[in-house]
């Protein structure tokens, strides 16, 4: 695109510099080619944001979806794990009690 508008340009000039026109009506016909192409640019530039901005959101509806998709395994394995722990933690408190117990009496 930026080839096609450099070549946009340059065609422009190169037909100014050998155009058999008044210099008020080359002056007025390359304002008019230079406003259009600006225009056209604002126009193409637009367009490329509206369409960004539009596969941001659905990039986004489709991230929101996978994120409530898998919120159930994530809550289910979190809450296992914390099960886990708590029995981890469980039985390392019996083994120190028991290993209390053991030492207490040997020593009686």
């Amino acid at each position: 695109m930026r080839t096609f508008l450099f070549g946009l340009l340059l065609g422009a000039a190169a037909g100014v510099l050998y155009a058999p026109a008044t210099g008020n009506r080359t002056r007025s016909l390359l304002k008019d080619k230079v406003n259009k192409i600006s225009n056209d640019t604002a126009d193409l530039l637009e367009n490329k944001s509206k369409d960004l901005n539009n596969r941001l959101e659905g990039v986004k509806h489709n991230v929101n979806k996978a994120v409530e998709k898998a919120r159930p395994r994530i809550e289910e394995a979190y809450d296992k794990a914390r099960s886990q722990a708590s029995q981890v933690k469980q039985n390392v408190q019996d083994a120190v009690n028991e290993a209390k117990l053991e030492k207490e009496q040997r020593s009686a």
